[in-house]
């Protein structure tokens, strides 16, 4: 009812992420990990991100671009001397990167570039610019230590050493910039290339969270199909990553019938609090079923139930698992609507 994944879950599930991020598991893929606090730069060493200033005249601009297409991962970079296209550049990742991955992987690669590539321009300023608010805060933030950050800040400083001013700037992404529209292409092409050799393989971090919390609902999701507890609420709640992914209202009411625990006549006759489990009506037990599809004192209630149900273009009788998927809001109200205490 709360949604919570199962504490012994919960624990392998935070187990193996430790386990991972301190290799201490035989690996079989190579992780995205932050770097040990023993290879952290030097707080001195830090470098300052400076923005593109309007006022300087950047006879050297580089776009950069990263895209994810399926499963397929590309960087791109568009590099202009003195407002002219003079190289393109386009990199392949492993399948397992991410998007952001690329983008990163596409800004070292323009930094990397400016000592290899540029050599005619005399000019020691240059503008990196990215579509990616991610990756740029990322470079920002010094409590950020994962390997390809880390590489760029490195990367910086060897251009730094050498007097070049290397100015960043955010550009919107797909709102006709010549450069940004180019090295978005030029991800997209490395992307599909086949022929292309991959310049990065790790898997990122967040990839194997992700895989680690699908493992945990699966897990719980074959602890909650094979238990014998909690028949009536499985009728409601039949899949546990739907629960998770909804927000309902917990109340003594609505978990009274989802539950067919605390209110019902039948659950209280269960623990022998009172004699019969029979519904004022005389018709049967009350039980949760019975007082969604049966009991004659709720008609006026059922009704609104059926009509709003209706309305959604859903039929009558329905069954428990779509009141809470489907019609959730109408099947609230009819909670709402029964006075429990006429009903003993």
């Amino acid at each position: 009812m709360a949604g919570v994944l199962p504490i012994e879950i919960e624990l392998e599930e935070k187990t193996q992420l430790y386990e991972i991020k301190h290799n201490l598991r035989e690996r079989h893929r190579k992780y995205d990990l932050p770097l040990p606090i023993k290879d952290w730069p030097h707080p001195a060493q830090q470098v300052d991100i400076c923005k593109i200033n309007d006022s300087t005249p950047y006879s050297i601009e580089i776009f950069t671009d990263g895209s994810k297409i399926r499963d397929r991962v590309g960087a791109g970079l568009a590099i202009y001397e003195d407002k002219i296209l003079t190289r393109t550049c386009k990199y392949k990742l492993d399948n397992v990167c991410s998007n952001n991955q690329a983008e990163q992987v596409a800004i070292l690669k323009a930094l990397e570039s400016i000592q290899t590539f540029i050599t005619r321009n005399p000019s020691k300023d240059i503008a990196i610019y990215t579509d990616s608010k991610v990756a740029l805060n990322s470079i920002k933030n010094n409590s950020i230590h994962s390997h390809l950050i880390e590489k760029i800040r490195d990367k910086l400083r060897e251009c730094m050493a050498v007097s070049y001013k290397i100015h960043f700037g955010w550009v919107k992404a797909h709102t006709g910039i010549e450069g940004n529209e180019l090295a978005d292409q030029l991800a997209k092409e490395a992307a599909e290339d086949e022929e292309l050799e991959s310049v990065y393989n790790k898997t990122p971090i967040t990839t194997i969270t992700t895989e680690l919390k699908m493992k945990s609902l699966e897990k719980w999701q074959r602890q909650w199909q094979e238990t014998e507890k909690g028949r009536v609420c499985r009728s409601f709640f039949p899949r546990v990553h739907i629960r998770q992914k909804m927000r309902i209202p917990i109340t003594q009411e609505f978990t009274a019938v989802v539950t067919g625990h605390g209110k019902t006549k039948s659950y209280l006759h269960r623990f022998k609090i009172i004699n019969d489990p029979m519904c004022p009506c005389n018709s049967g037990d009350q039980t949760s079923e019975h007082l969604i599809y049966e009991c004659r004192l709720l008609t006026n209630q059922r009704n609104n139930l059926k009509h709003q149900i209706a309305s959604a273009g859903g039929k009558w009788p329905t069954n428990n698992n779509d009141l809470i998927e489907k019609y959730l809001n109408a099947f609230v109200k009819f909670i709402k609507n029964i006075d429990f205490n006429q009903l003993q």
